[in-house]
């Protein structure tokens, strides 16, 4: 009996996703600090958006950290084969929700960007940044090159948001989570570094020291924020024309919770910032004055 061939069923060609590895040998604490940095990019993003306000959050350094994750994640359009299909998405992720929260701050929401608060001069850190990218580096590959500016710039880029709160601005609840989730996410990462050097004896001494610095700045970053906000939460002080109108805000640079013009439904805000503070019941005892007093010592704000 003669043998019949049976053709062959043709098949697809696996796909690049297809021959992707899935998860990269990381330690669980790597994992979990890449979790706390997409964690805290969704709260920025999804206060701004629900608040349909961006104040309190610095653009200048949203902007930087768009132009780090841009730069350091260039090897996406040359390597993609060779990268996992879950580092192609977080990279993917931070990539774009940075570019986002760029076009909230300047775009969507900028008449509630606070331009004259976030004034930090960024050729401070962007010339230094970029000199020391070309300086000390790996190679001067391009790819390398953009690598190591981005772990430069990410140690740094949160200056100018700490620049607004101590130029008077209060920081959200939001940018305080924000900020700490930051410091959580590359605190993390200190455990990656020491399994690599036990299993390998090497160790990547840009990345590691660029990192350590990166806690140390951010770490003291959002101590310092936490502490103006207690300050301010305790004793309110404003610039604001319509504040300073009162006497006795004047002369104590306090709102009193019984001061009556102050407390008066028709009393004429100057804007939505002082409405908001004495509607929302923000108030603290100053010591009180008889209106002989008031008038006299009224004095124009530092």
């Amino acid at each position: 009996m003669a043998l019949v061939a049976v053709p062959e069923i043709p098949t697809e060609s696996p796909t690049i996703m297809d021959e992707l590895p899935l998860l990269p040998n990381w330690p669980i604490t790597t994992w979990l600090g890449d979790g706390a940095h997409i964690l805290g990019l969704f709260i920025l993003v999804t206060t701004i958006i629900v608040r349909r306000n961006c104040k309190g959050v610095s653009g200048k350094s949203q902007l930087l950290l768009a132009f780090t994750y841009a730069l350091r994640y260039i090897d996406l359009s040359t390597n993609l084969e060779q990268q996992s299909a879950i580092f192609i998405a977080t990279k993917l992720y931070f990539i774009l929700t940075s570019f986002l929260l760029v076009h909230l701050i300047y775009s969507t929401f900028r008449e509630s960007y606070e331009q004259d608060k976030d004034n930090f001069p960024l050729s401070y850190l962007v010339v230094p940044v970029t000199f020391f990218a070309f300086l000390i580096n790996h190679s001067s590959g391009l790819t390398e090159i953009c690598w190591t500016w981005s772990i430069y710039m990410e140690v740094v880029a949160l200056i100018p948001q700490f620049y607004v709160t101590w130029n008077g601005g209060s920081p959200p609840i939001s940018v305080l989570l924000y900020v700490f989730l930051m410091v959580v996410y590359r605190a993390l990462h200190i455990p990656r570094w020491v399994h690599e050097f036990g299993t390998t004896g090497t160790w990547d001494p840009i990345l590691t020291i660029g990192g350590i610095v990166q806690i140390f700045v951010n770490g003291l970053g959002f101590v310092t924020l936490v502490a103006l906000r207690l300050q301010r939460s305790s004793c309110y002080r404003s610039q604001k024309p319509s504040i300073w109108l009162l006497p006795e805000v004047a002369q104590h640079q306090q709102i009193g919770p019984h001061y009556k013009p102050l407390m008066s439904s028709k009393f004429d805000f100057a804007d939505e910032e002082d409405e908001l503070f004495v509607r929302s019941g923000n108030k603290y005892s100053v010591p009180k004055l008889s209106p002989q007093t008031a008038l006299v010592n009224v004095q124009s704000p530092r």
